[in-house]
Protein backbone atom coordinates (compact mmCIF):
# COMPACT_ATOMS: atom_id res chain seq x y z
CA UNK A 1 0.00 0.00 0.00
CA UNK A 2 1.18 3.47 -0.77
CA UNK A 3 1.35 6.17 1.88
CA UNK A 4 -1.74 7.82 0.37
CA UNK A 5 -3.68 4.56 0.55
CA UNK A 6 -2.60 4.00 4.15
CA UNK A 7 -3.66 7.55 5.05
CA UNK A 8 -7.00 7.10 3.29
CA UNK A 9 -7.59 3.81 5.10
CA UNK A 10 -6.71 5.37 8.46
CA UNK A 11 -9.10 8.26 7.73
CA UNK A 12 -11.90 5.83 6.87
CA UNK A 13 -11.19 3.78 10.00
CA UNK A 14 -11.25 6.95 12.11
CA UNK A 15 -14.56 8.03 10.55
CA UNK A 16 -16.10 4.64 11.36
CA UNK A 17 -14.82 4.84 14.94
CA UNK A 18 -16.26 8.34 15.34
CA UNK A 19 -19.64 7.16 14.03
CA UNK A 20 -19.60 4.19 16.39
CA UNK A 21 -18.64 6.49 19.28
CA UNK A 22 -21.53 8.81 18.42
CA UNK A 23 -23.90 5.84 18.48
CA UNK A 24 -22.44 4.69 21.81
CA UNK A 25 -22.94 8.19 23.22
CA UNK A 26 -26.55 8.19 22.00
CA UNK A 27 -27.11 4.76 23.56
CA UNK A 28 -25.65 6.08 26.82
CA UNK A 29 -27.98 9.07 26.83
CA UNK A 30 -30.93 6.73 26.20
CA UNK A 31 -29.76 4.49 29.06
CA UNK A 32 -29.46 7.53 31.34
CA UNK A 33 -33.02 8.55 30.43
CA UNK A 34 -34.31 5.02 31.02
CA UNK A 35 -32.58 5.01 34.41
CA UNK A 36 -34.16 8.34 35.32
CA UNK A 37 -37.60 7.03 34.30
CA UNK A 38 -37.12 3.84 36.31
CA UNK A 39 -35.99 5.90 39.32
CA UNK A 40 -39.05 8.14 38.98
CA UNK A 41 -41.33 5.10 38.78
CA UNK A 42 -39.63 3.62 41.85
CA UNK A 43 -40.19 6.85 43.78
CA UNK A 44 -43.87 6.81 42.83
CA UNK A 45 -44.20 3.15 43.83
CA UNK A 46 -42.62 3.90 47.19
CA UNK A 47 -44.96 6.88 47.74
CA UNK A 48 -47.96 4.70 46.84
CA UNK A 49 -46.73 1.99 49.20
CA UNK A 50 -46.28 4.47 52.05
CA UNK A 51 -49.77 5.92 51.49
CA UNK A 52 -51.24 2.43 51.35
CA UNK A 53 -49.43 1.41 54.54
CA UNK A 54 -50.79 4.51 56.26
CA UNK A 55 -54.29 3.79 55.02
CA UNK A 56 -54.01 0.12 56.02
CA UNK A 57 -53.20 1.19 59.58
CA UNK A 58 -56.47 3.16 59.67
CA UNK A 59 -58.67 0.38 58.24
CA UNK A 60 -60.91 -1.40 60.70
CA UNK A 61 -60.21 -5.15 60.33
CA UNK A 62 -63.95 -5.76 60.63
CA UNK A 63 -64.59 -3.63 57.52
CA UNK A 64 -64.38 -6.35 54.87
CA UNK A 65 -64.92 -4.02 51.89
CA UNK A 66 -62.13 -1.66 52.98
CA UNK A 67 -59.80 -4.59 53.69
CA UNK A 68 -60.46 -6.06 50.24
CA UNK A 69 -59.90 -2.67 48.60
CA UNK A 70 -56.56 -2.26 50.38
CA UNK A 71 -55.55 -5.83 49.42
CA UNK A 72 -56.37 -5.18 45.75
CA UNK A 73 -54.43 -1.94 45.76
CA UNK A 74 -51.51 -3.70 47.45
CA UNK A 75 -51.53 -6.33 44.73
CA UNK A 76 -51.37 -3.57 42.11
CA UNK A 77 -48.43 -1.90 43.90
CA UNK A 78 -46.69 -5.29 44.06
CA UNK A 79 -47.24 -5.86 40.31
CA UNK A 80 -45.88 -2.40 39.50
CA UNK A 81 -42.86 -3.11 41.69
CA UNK A 82 -42.21 -6.41 39.91
CA UNK A 83 -42.45 -4.68 36.51
CA UNK A 84 -40.13 -1.91 37.66
CA UNK A 85 -37.63 -4.45 39.05
CA UNK A 86 -37.61 -6.26 35.69
CA UNK A 87 -37.17 -2.94 33.89
CA UNK A 88 -34.28 -2.03 36.18
CA UNK A 89 -32.61 -5.37 35.44
CA UNK A 90 -32.86 -4.58 31.72
CA UNK A 91 -31.41 -1.10 32.25
CA UNK A 92 -28.53 -2.58 34.28
CA UNK A 93 -27.81 -5.19 31.60
CA UNK A 94 -27.88 -2.53 28.88
CA UNK A 95 -25.50 -0.36 30.88
CA UNK A 96 -23.10 -3.27 31.36
CA UNK A 97 -23.21 -3.92 27.61
CA UNK A 98 -22.62 -0.23 26.99
CA UNK A 99 -19.57 -0.28 29.25
CA UNK A 100 -18.16 -3.25 27.36
CA UNK A 101 -18.85 -1.53 24.04
CA UNK A 102 -17.13 1.64 25.24
CA UNK A 103 -14.10 -0.33 26.37
CA UNK A 104 -13.85 -1.91 22.92
CA UNK A 105 -14.19 1.50 21.24
CA UNK A 106 -11.51 2.96 23.51
CA UNK A 107 -9.18 0.10 22.58
CA UNK A 108 -9.90 0.51 18.87
CA UNK A 109 -9.40 4.28 19.07
CA UNK A 110 -6.11 3.83 20.87
CA UNK A 111 -4.93 1.33 18.27
CA UNK A 112 -6.00 3.66 15.46
CA UNK A 113 -3.94 6.48 16.96
CA UNK A 114 -0.74 4.43 16.94
CA UNK A 115 1.72 5.12 14.17
CA UNK A 116 1.23 2.86 11.14
CA UNK A 117 4.81 1.54 11.27
CA UNK A 118 5.57 -1.17 13.75
CA UNK A 119 7.75 1.14 15.83
CA UNK A 120 8.55 0.07 19.36
CA UNK A 121 6.75 2.04 22.02
CA UNK A 122 8.74 4.46 24.06
CA UNK A 123 8.71 4.25 27.83
CA UNK A 124 6.55 7.40 27.93
CA UNK A 125 4.03 5.86 25.51
CA UNK A 126 3.87 2.69 27.58
CA UNK A 127 3.26 4.74 30.75
CA UNK A 128 0.62 6.85 28.97
CA UNK A 129 -1.15 3.70 27.73
CA UNK A 130 -1.10 2.22 31.20
CA UNK A 131 -2.43 5.44 32.73
CA UNK A 132 -5.21 5.64 30.12
CA UNK A 133 -6.20 2.04 30.83
CA UNK A 134 -6.23 2.73 34.58
CA UNK A 135 -8.40 5.85 34.23
CA UNK A 136 -10.81 4.13 31.86
CA UNK A 137 -11.04 1.06 34.07
CA UNK A 138 -11.61 3.24 37.14
CA UNK A 139 -14.44 5.08 35.40
CA UNK A 140 -16.08 1.81 34.39
CA UNK A 141 -15.61 0.45 37.90
CA UNK A 142 -17.25 3.57 39.38
CA UNK A 143 -20.21 3.15 37.01
CA UNK A 144 -20.53 -0.52 37.91
CA UNK A 145 -20.23 0.29 41.62
CA UNK A 146 -23.04 2.88 41.35
CA UNK A 147 -25.24 0.35 39.54
CA UNK A 148 -24.47 -2.24 42.22
CA UNK A 149 -25.34 0.23 44.99
CA UNK A 150 -28.60 1.07 43.23
CA UNK A 151 -29.36 -2.63 42.90
CA UNK A 152 -28.59 -3.11 46.60
CA UNK A 153 -31.00 -0.30 47.50
CA UNK A 154 -33.68 -1.89 45.32
CA UNK A 155 -33.06 -5.26 46.98
CA UNK A 156 -33.34 -3.71 50.43
CA UNK A 157 -36.58 -2.01 49.45
CA UNK A 158 -37.89 -5.34 48.15
CA UNK A 159 -36.93 -7.00 51.44
CA UNK A 160 -38.76 -4.27 53.36
CA UNK A 161 -41.83 -4.78 51.17
CA UNK A 162 -41.67 -8.54 51.72
CA UNK A 163 -41.31 -8.01 55.46
CA UNK A 164 -44.28 -5.63 55.42
CA UNK A 165 -46.32 -8.26 53.58
CA UNK A 166 -45.37 -10.89 56.16
CA UNK A 167 -46.26 -8.54 59.01
CA UNK A 168 -49.62 -7.78 57.43
CA UNK A 169 -50.58 -11.42 57.24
Amino acid sequence: MSDDQVAAQRGEDQRRLEQEQALADLDQSIADREQALADGDQDEIERNQAALDHERADVDPADFAASVDVAHRQAEVDRRQARNDARQDQVDQAQTGGDQRQELLDTQQHQAERPPQPAPLTAAEIRAEGQLRKVTAAQRADNARRRAEDAQHRAQAAEHRAQALENRD
